[in-house]
């Protein structure tokens, strides 16, 4: 299955689950009608929590930066000698 296909299916489960227990109660409160919001909000501060954790454990690669340096030169050169002005 797919990532997609996932979050579908988690989606659709979640859904009917939320559904069945909206037509079990006697009486609908806010917080049961909420429920999908709490949920998107949830998955927001989940996505937050995260992004900001992956952001601060990005690994630095100088090699990397050194290279892409080289290759930007080369190419910088390379429109030089074509003609380009920058």
């Amino acid at each position: 299955m797919t990532r997609l296909a996932h979050w579908l299916l988690g989606l659709i489960v979640a859904s009917l689950i939320w559904l069945t227990w909206l037509s079990t109660l006697a009486s609908i409160s806010v917080h049961a009608l909420l429920v999908p919001a709490y949920f998107v909000i949830a998955f927001g501060i989940y996505c937050i929590v995260i992004l900001s954790y992956r952001v601060a454990t990005f690994n630095e690669c100088p090699e990397a930066a050194t290279q892409m340096r080289q290759d930007i030169e080369e190419a910088r050169a390379d429109l030089l000698r074509r003609g380009y002005v920058f």
